[in-house]
């Protein structure tokens, strides 16, 4: 992201023109095998078969389905097709419904082999006792991640000065993680929106002024409160921060433990994190506890149940078991190809399928972030990259744009708008390099939660059209809602984004 004069910002597009006139290599290869057997058809065969070899040929490269192409969706509605025929689109929380006691999460198939553990916030040790942190171990890719809470300073109400000031420090916060065999893999920040309604005031209403006189009062009071109950919404950010247990080394202290040696990492990292974000002027609580973290889970996958553990109180819900790291997952999952129903929810995910192409205000995305009548997450997840490979990728894009370029110039073809935009982009990404600035890949997701599949349906045109407004494309990721959702869990498994960045 680079900065303007006009203190307004530009993303980078992704780079998508393609190898050959926006066509992939694997649509360049189907169409080049059409070619060729549709050649060899009408050769040794007829000209009917020949004819039918290309038509089938040209639609597989170039034909699309939801907007991508369909050489990309259609193994994904295989797999999906033959996981419903083999049954394993629903899940059942096995019973008995406890967890076992090594912390492994009973949770769907899609977040399988995660654990929970309870480590010692001063020491990275997995002990019980007051201060500890919940850590989550996914075994399958040895990802361990840990978790905070961070809030703004009235962000909005602030002066456009001191709000690119404030975004200044947060990438500054965020490019210390770009370095050379970093152990940070992910960092990701989740910002999960509901609709609050004024449930407090009204009760506190009831309580209070029951036997108030003054009727007039009470009822321009209510009438204040029905007016601003459509707009009251409940934040909450979570940043995530993970690293891989395969760049972390055992110091000799250590002896050898590397459980130890990558909690003590990830602590550590997450300590220094924390700090440079408050620097920025956020608010950062502690690293979330078992029972914060497992609570947390919980109400993402079914926000049902937040009324149900809020009215209990949430230190009376710690001792109580209630909101317990054995409690964090649901008793059942069932995937469809359009939406992902867990318990009593639903969810609908979209990726952001394109970014703003225009410069952009500090303050761009706030309608999209605030404003909400239904249950909605938005999370954006950042990949450092070392700077020798952000060099390596800078020219391998550069020579082929130029290379693009100029055969399109000799065949005759224009080298039109979006081709030049990618060009200076990438000119863009290599000054920064060459001024000492590190660079991240980056993707969002923006899940939508709804009671039924009609609020929903009305939950996702919302988003959609909020999103249009900020200048960015939605698209629905059908056949994989289930793996979308997961990846806002404050878990350790969460988004590529060298998938789409």
């Amino acid at each position: 992201m680079s900065e303007t004069a006009a203190r307004r910002y530009r993303l980078h597009p992704p780079d998508d023109l393609g190898v050959l006139f926006g066509l992939t290599v694997a649509q360049v290869a189907v169409l080049a095998l059409a070619m060729v057997a549709g050649v060899l058809a009408m050769a040794y065969g007829s000209a009917t078969a020949g004819v039918a070899v290309l038509a089938v040929g040209a639609a597989a490269g170039l034909g699309r389905l939801n907007g991508q192409p369909l050489l990309a969706s259609a193994p994904l509605a295989v797999r999906w097709l033959r996981r419903r025929v083999a049954g394993g689109q629903r899940w059942f929380a096995p019973i008995p419904l406890w967890t076992a006691d090594d912390g492994r999460l009973s949770l769907p198939p899609v977040l399988s082999g995660q654990r929970l553990l309870a480590v010692d916030a001063a020491a990275g040790q997995g002990v019980a006792g007051p201060g500890q942190v919940g850590v989550v171990h996914d075994g399958r890719g040895d990802v361990w991640a840990a978790t905070v809470r961070v809030s703004g300073r009235r962000f909005a109400l602030l002066e456009p000065e001191e709000q690119d000031r404030l975004a200044q420090w947060w990438g500054t916060a965020l490019s210390a993680f770009c370095a050379e065999r970093t152990p940070v893999v992910s960092i990701r920040w989740s910002l999960w929106s509901a609709p609050s309604g004024m449930r407090q005031q009204e009760t506190y209403l009831a309580e209070h002024l029951a036997a108030e006189p003054a009727a007039q009062a009470r009822e321009a009071y209510e009438q204040l409160l029905a007016a601003a109950g459509p707009l009251s919404t409940t934040h909450e950010v979570l940043v995530t921060l993970s690293v891989a247990g395969g760049r972390v080394r055992a110091s000799r202290e250590q002896r050898g433990d590397r459980r130890r040696a990558a909690v003590e990492t990830l602590l550590g990292e997450l300590l220094l994190f924390s700090r440079r974000l408050e620097a920025a002027g956020l608010v950062v609580s502690a690293p979330l506890s078992p029972g914060e973290l497992a609570r947390a889970v919980r109400v993402r996958f079914d926000p049902a149940c937040a009324a149900v553990l809020d009215g209990q109180g949430r230190s009376l819900g710690d001792r109580a078991g209630v909101v317990s790291w054995r409690n964090a997952g649901p008793l059942a999952a069932e995937s469809a190809w359009t939406h992902w129903r867990v318990d009593g929810s639903v969810h609908r995910s979209f990726f952001v399928a394109r970014w703003p192409l225009l410069e952009v205000p500090v303050d761009w995305l706030g309608q999209l972030l605030l404003h909400t009548r239904a249950v909605r997450t938005v999370t954006v997840g950042y990949e450092p990259v070392g700077r020798a490979a952000s060099q390596r990728r800078v020219i391998r894009e550069a020579a082929k744009l130029a290379g693009d370029a100029d055969h399109r110039a000799s065949k005759g073809f224009r080298v039109g708008a979006r081709h030049r935009r990618a060009a200076t982009a990438v000119g863009e990404r290599e000054e920064e390099l060459v001024a000492g600035f590190g660079e991240l890949g980056y993707a969002g997701l923006v899940t939508v939660t709804a009671g039924d599949l009609e609020e929903l349906r009305r939950g996702c045109e919302e988003a959609v059209q909020t999103a249009a407004s900020c200048g960015v494309e939605l698209r629905p990721l059908d056949g994989r809602h289930d793996q979308a959702a997961a990846a806002a869990l404050p878990l350790a498994r969460g988004l590529a984004p060298r998938i789409t960045r």
